[in-house]
């Protein structure tokens, strides 16, 4: 029997990578409301952020960046909430049935405890209470020390304390809130370690075939070669003001004003980068900026080399960007992604044996679907009309910059 995997809470709601800046398309927090219902518990709409809410930053992101209309947008954040509430109500079960289990375990070993001193002539037998206690303490150790090892655990991979403290700040969530979340997940996959066993590892020509039908999964995209500048939203004055200038620019160069690299050498906010006329390459990583700039590599790997392609918009401000080369896609080999593959099949697997698990427990519960589409002010027109205007420049854009704030 393998232990059940612990998803990583950081994907969850620990995400700081990608992560919005504050002020800037900061996904609802702090909203109790009901979603659901699960025998006498309630799932609540903060729930629902935990798992919803990354997906409804990147869907706003690329509405407002032109790549989705509004519907289609909308289309998405549905899709996305139907998952996120299935997976929700899930958990509550689980989580419901892992506390009743754990209950009779531990009632039954208190039992076995106090019914074996019998066996003894021992006129020091502690009563029944007094097993309890001493049964439950020690499970109250165990369950600080397994709870230190874990927040330990997050703490290094988001960082240090004092970013994990600051991003679950900014997402509305406070440190005694956090920890609870953590151990009640880590609490339900332990219970579900118990009835999900391992499956077995599959065959070594399926793994294969898998590797050969899935090629869009282990193709790495080709290098590519870009200008860019960027227009800090921080040192700007504001993401509209950051707009404005980038229009600005991005005009002058359309017009021939001003090649591309002096306009970067001359405007870019990115130091690393402006001293080469924007180009980038050859820079030292650096985690935070390597953040955005694989948003930029992605968005203008279609674009015409040697022409200036749209503004993006990041959580850091504007960008100009010329696509200069692109190189061709190229496939991992089979053997650097066999036992990725192997996890895959083994995680889909267990997924599997998870469902049948819960379609038997909720048979046993009463759940109540209170909110079923996700709340319409959250949707992509009313979020982008509240938080910042709606537009998009480029060479296709309507409306043009004279009707740019």
């Amino acid at each position: 029997m393998r232990k059940f995997r612990l998803p990583c809470l950081a994907l969850i709601f620990l995400s700081i990578a990608a992560s919005p800046r504050a002020g800037e398309l900061t996904p609802p927090t702090g909203d109790q409301m009901f979603v659901a219902k699960v025998d006498t518990a309630a799932v609540t709409f903060d729930q629902i952020v935990e798992l919803w809410g990354g997906a409804w930053y990147r869907t706003l992101c690329a509405v407002r960046s032109g790549t989705l209309d509004c519907e289609a947008g909308d289309r998405k954040l549905q899709e996305e909430w139907g998952r996120a509430l299935d997976s929700a109500v899930r958990e509550e079960v689980f989580f419901q049935e892992a506390t009743r289990s754990f209950e009779q375990n531990m009632l039954a070993r208190i039992d076995a405890i106090y019914e074996a001193q019998n066996s003894h002539r021992n006129s020091d037998r502690m009563p029944r209470s007094m097993v309890d206690r001493m049964v439950r303490e020690q499970f109250e150790r165990v369950r600080r020390r397994n709870l230190d090892l874990m927040s330990e655990h997050y703490i290094r991979e988001s960082g240090g304390a004092a970013k994990l403290k600051a991003t679950l700040e900014q997402k509305g969530i406070s440190w005694p809130e956090w920890l609870r979340r953590l151990e009640r997940k880590a609490f339900t996959r332990g219970y579900l370690s118990e009835f999900i066993t391992s499956p077995v590892e599959p065959r070594p020509a399926d793994v294969r075939q898998y590797y050969q039908d899935h090629p869009e999964e282990f193709t790495r995209p080709g290098e590519i070669k870009f200008r860019h500048i960027l227009f800090s939203a921080d040192q700007r004055g504001g993401e509209t003001a950051a707009r404005v200038a980038a229009g600005n620019v991005y005009q002058a160069i359309v017009e021939q004003r001003i090649s591309f690299e002096e306009a970067a050498s001359k405007h870019s906010d990115d130091a690393p980068s402006k001293a080469r006329g924007g180009l980038e390459q050859g820079i030292a990583d650096d985690p935070e900026r390597e953040a955005w700039l694989a948003d930029l590599r992605d968005a203008i790997r279609n674009e015409k080399p040697g022409q200036i392609g749209p503004i993006l918009v990041s959580p850091i401000g504007s960008h100009l960007v010329m696509l200069l080369k692109k190189a061709d896609d190229n496939r991992i080999p089979f053997q650097q992604v066999q036992k990725q593959i192997v996890d895959q099949m083994q995680m889909r697997e267990e997924e599997k044996k998870s469902r049948e698990l819960f379609e038997e427990l909720k048979a046993q519960v009463k759940i109540i679907i209170l909110m079923p589409n996700f709340p319409k002010k959250y949707s992509c027109a009313r979020s982008l009309r509240q938080q910042f205007p709606a537009y998009r420049v480029g060479p296709l854009a309507e409306p043009g910059l004279q009707d740019l704030p």
